[in-house]
């Protein structure tokens, strides 16, 4: 049959596909008749309107694949008679090839087609169409005869037909074997005609002999396999070289009957001779690829990586598995992976390349790079554009020189133009180049003035021989130790003080000019005149000062005292100084010490306390004659400029005669409260007597105007009882030491009331008389006693500046404005008018302030106003 006679259809339901087939059939087979279907469907339909001689079926179809429509096709009494060649993908798995036999498939392909194999199969299929064509008209002739003995001959005739123009060699054969059993050799009991083509045999010279003395030099290991397949009834499918005819074979071998088995061979010398060759030459184009600088990829028409050499997985920092059959947008940031996309279906669309385009790459872990790169487009066997190539070269460094070049420059003009310090340039004659702003507004001329202004315009005599001296230093060694100052006079006429330092400026290793950066110190020069009087001063006053002042640095070793510890302890500063801090002050004040410094520590280690804080404390220290004195120290820490405490300041005051004089008047205090409460009560026995008197008058009768007389008498009574009571409670503010206590210890003391109380304030501690109780019972007895409708007292704190605010507020009716500062009279109200007057003397002991600041008709409100040093935070306790 000719070329021009040959009729095939081809399915696949890829459409670029079909194309490719046509444009190759029509090249090797001149003449054919394609028809083309994308569906089985479709293709069955051609196939009963054409019947052809060849149907070409792509076995991964989506909706139905070839195997099922292969099925179908040898299912049809009509259709079954057409030599179906099944495409498969390129080194597909052995079972495709096993379910193509299942599914009565003729023969396959692999796609790319091999031209040589690709003609062969055509041929040889076509051949079996027309001789199934004859057996299926001599069928219709023998339709006569018996169904046993017409399906006895349909059969013979299949098998005679099938062996006599299969395009693989076959051969049938008997095994031999030993007496026990193990096989030997076998016998040649037929061969098909291409079996004697490929072995280069002829079936008369070769049937019945053995396998060993047609061919000597068989390998033992064929004679195993053959043997096992006729002993066990399985069959096998190797791929082999023959030593014998230097052949690369497929083998099939299969069972016959007892001992019998049939060997099937398919020459695939050239097809693996040009695998190889492909092979070889895919390893060199891949080590081509991997080996030059520039990165390559492949990529199909939807944009899935086909290839990708090593430079370009280094690039993007992925490995080739996580490129390959995936697209940009599963690789790359959206934005890129779209300016990707859309470069590639440009150069898809005009079949141009595309040249020298600048493309940013990201690599997973964020990092960017740049790449030069070009695409071109890429032909299948069709002439059909199939997808893009690019080739790119990163440029990476280049673009971060060519940034850091312009973030350099703009660096330089943000600097010169932005610089608070003076920026400018001048030639070697001391005359301007240019100046930044702040030079200019320094010195009182415009930038366009500069040209016109030498170091001459500023300075002269002296100063200006010593510029002079230091431009031809710079131009000997490029620039110049320290800072130098000059002494400058405006435009204007002021005049100003400067340092400044220069360097030389050179062009192809020639000196241009020199650059110079200078700072106003006119006010630095002023403060350090200011400081040293300062300091002189200070000096003075440390050093005639009655207070001892120290500095003990963080391992307490004494940096500095003042001269005055000599009066106060008797030691000279340079005596004072070998002492160590236990040689200072007694055991008992050293480990107090010791123990309030590992305190602090902590507090400081916490990072929350107060860096100025002031620490109070009281030690018993030693005299140079033998006297211990009590010293009150008021200390610091002092810190670097990271505020890491490196020292710490201290002044120190004798408090010897202080206690003395305290402990005087405590004791003092303390007789005439005994007096006091001895005379008190004699008073009230004396007003005890006299009130029974009294009852003993009323009892004996009275007139009217006596009865009246005895009520004032002993309104009297009771008004002499109140005084005398308050003195009671006002000789106790003041008796003791005033003491550090919580607020929530101070309020929970006396908080017995029927108003509950809402407490906000944290944990602050308040150092007041220990009266201080009393104060908060006297203002919820006045909550109680003048709040009508009050149902909750709430108490809040507040820091403002260094002071602590407590707040006491209630929802009653409030004070009156009028009397806002009356209600701390002493005798204001209706009830012994002490309660308020007392709670701000007892507050006042330690400077503590009260008043009212409510408004009428919205509730009370005193705030209590605790100065700095008399109050602190909890956790600084």
């Amino acid at each position: 049959m000719t070329h021009a006679m040959l009729r095939i259809v081809a399915i696949d339901d890829n459409a670029d596909n079909l194309l490719a087939v046509v444009a190759y059939i029509k090249d090797i087979l001149p003449g054919a008749r394609v028809f083309t279907a994308q569906t089985g469907r479709a293709g069955i339909a051609l196939a009963r309107a054409y019947d052809p001689d060849i149907l070409l079926l792509d076995i991964t179809m989506q909706e139905r694949d070839g195997y099922e429509v292969c099925r179908e096709l040898k299912g049809d009494p009509i259709l079954q008679i057409i030599p179906v060649i099944l495409v498969t993908p390129r080194n597909s798995e052995r079972t495709a090839k096993m379910r193509g036999l299942e599914a009565l498939g003729d023969a396959f392909l692999s796609r790319p087609f091999d031209e040589a194999e690709f003609i062969t199969q055509i041929r040889a299929m076509a051949r079996i169409k027309a001789a199934n064509r004859r057996d299926h008209e001599e069928r219709g002739r023998l339709s006569e005869v018996s169904p046993e003995r017409r399906e006895e001959q349909e059969s013979e005739r299949w098998f005679r037909s099938l062996f006599r123009n299969i395009n693989e060699g076959v051969a049938i054969h008997e095994i031999v074997t030993d007496e026990m059993g193990n096989p030997i050799d076998f016998v040649f009991l037929a061969v098909n005609p291409t079996y004697e083509r490929i072995c280069g045999l002829h079936a008369a010279d070769i049937l019945g002999r053995r396998g060993l003395d047609v061919i000597p030099m068989l390998e033992k290991r064929w004679i195993d396999l053959y043997g096992k397949v006729a002993q066990t009834g399985e069959a096998i499918c190797i791929t082999d070289h023959s030593d014998y005819l230097d052949r690369y074979w497929e083998v099939k071998a299969f069972p016959l009957g007892p001992n019998l088995f049939g060997v099937a061979l398919h020459d695939i010398t050239e097809q693996k001779n040009a695998d190889d060759a492909r092979t070889g030459a895919r390893r060199e184009l891949r080590f081509i690829l991997d080996t030059v600088p520039a990165l390559v990829w492949k990529k199909d028409t939807e944009g899935r990586y086909l290839i990708a050499n090593t430079r370009y997985c280094e690039v993007t920092g992925l490995a080739e598995e996580e490129i390959l059959g995936r697209t940009d947008h599963e690789i790359f940031p959206q934005t890129i992976a779209d300016q990707y996309l859309r470069d590639d279906q440009v150069v898809m669309r005009s079949e141009k390349a595309l040249r020298n385009r600048e493309e940013i790459h990201r690599k997973e872990s964020g990092e960017v790079g740049w790449s030069l790169t070009d695409k071109i487009p890429w032909y299948d066997a069709g002439g059909s554009v199939a997808g893009t190539i690019g080739f790119a070269i990163d440029i990476t460094e280049r673009k971060q020189a060519e940034e850091e070049l312009h973030e350099t420059k703009e660096r330089f003009d943000s600097l010169f133009n932005r610089s608070l310090d003076c920026v400018y340039i001048h030639d070697f004659e001391g005359t301007f180049i240019d100046a930044n702003p702040a030079a200019c507004e320094l010195l009182g001329y415009s930038r366009k003035d500069l040209p016109t202004i030498s170091f001459s315009s500023f300075i002269g005599g002296d100063q200006l021989v010593k510029a002079e001296e230091l431009t031809r230093r710079i131009i000997d060694i490029g620039t110049h130790e320290g800072l130098i100052e000059y002494r400058l006079q405006t435009k204007s006429g002021d005049c100003i003080d400067i340092e400044t330092k220069g360097s030389l400026i050179t062009r192809d290793g020639e000196p241009v000019a020199i650059l110079g950066i200078a700072r106003d110190i006119t006010e630095r020069k002023r403060a350090e005149h200011a400081l040293r009087e300062s300091e002189e001063k200070y000096r003075l006053i440390a050093e005639n000062t009655a207070d001892n002042i120290w500095i003990f640095d963080m391992d307490f070793r004494l940096q500095y005292i003042s001269p005055s510890v000599l009066k106060m302890k008797g030691f000279t500063v340079s005596e004072a100084l070998a002492q160590t801090v236990p040689e200072m002050m007694t055991p008992s004040s050293y480990t107090s010490l010791l123990q309030r410094f590992a305190e602090e520590m902590e507090r400081e280690a916490t990072g929350t306390a107060d860096p100025n804080r002031t620490v109070t404390f009281e030690t018993e220290e030693y005299c140079k004659d033998g006297r211990t004195i009590l010293v009150e120290n008021a200390t610091r820490l002092l810190r670097d400029e990271e505020g890491r405490p490196v020292g710490i300041l201290g002044i120190s005051r004798d408090i010897t005669e202080r206690k003395r004089a305290e402990e005087a008047l405590h004791t003092a205090n303390k007789k005439l409260q005994i007096l006091s409460g001895i005379t008190r009560h004699d008073i009230l026995n004396k007003i005890m007597g006299l009130g029974g008197f009294i009852w003993l008058t009323r009892e004996e009768g009275l007139n009217q105007q006596q009865a009246i007389y005895l009520d004032e008498i002993e309104k009297i009574i009771k008004a002499i009882e109140r005084q005398i009571e308050f003195t009671r409670t006002y000789e106790e503010p003041g008796v003791q030491m005033p003491t550090w206590n919580t607020l929530t210890d101070i309020i929970n003391e006396g908080d017995d009331s029927p108003i509950p109380i809402r407490y906000e304030c944290t944990n602050y501690l308040v150092r007041a008389d220990p009266m201080i109780g009393k104060v908060f019972a006297n203002l919820m007895e006045n909550t109680i006693r003048h709040a009508e409708g009050a149902t909750w007292v709430q108490i809040h704190c507040m820091e403002q500046n260094s002071d602590l605010v407590i707040c006491w507020e209630d929802d009653g009716i409030g004070i009156l404005d009028d009397q806002k500062e009356q209600i701390f009279e002493r005798g204001f109200g209706n009830n012994t008018g002490f309660g308020l007057f007392l709670s701000r003397e007892i507050l006042g002991i330690t400077g503590i302030v009260i008043r009212e600041t409510g408004v009428h008709g919205k509730g009370a409100r005193f705030e209590i106003t605790v100065p700095d040093g008399g109050w602190q935070r909890g956790e600084e306790r």
